[in-house]
């Protein structure tokens, strides 16, 4: 669980690294917003976390390859995890703004 949290803060850091790049160079960055640069790191490791149990839960299924164990089990088996966690921590703001669109069935939506 620690490697897909590191993989999901790693892809945070690039989307930061992308955004102080982008912001430099059009030299427009503000400092009221630094808090979301330190902030989103972890909120993208919960995102990379939430990929790997979605997929560990089976609501979407990955072949690894693995015959005969759980696939995230073996190295080879781990990195898709890892790869999608890190691809769900990249883009963690648009991950949580899906999350939050979705209903629960049965119950009225909020609004």
């Amino acid at each position: 669980m620690a490697l897909m949290f590191c993989a999901g803060a790693l892809g945070g850091c690039l989307y930061n690294f992308r955004g102080l790049i982008k912001h430099s160079q059009h030299g427009d960055f503000d400092h009221r917003y630094a808090l979301s640069y330190y902030l989103r790191p972890l909120s993208a490791g919960v995102s990379g976390l939430m990929v790997f149990f979605v997929l560990l839960g089976g609501a979407l299924t990955l072949n690894a390859g693995t015959q005969g164990q759980a696939a995230w089990q073996s190295l080879t088996g781990r990195m898709p995890y890892v790869a999608l966690s890190l691809l769900a921590g990249y883009g963690s703001q648009e991950f949580m703004m899906k999350l939050k669109d979705l209903e629960t069935p049965g119950l009225p939506a909020e609004g």
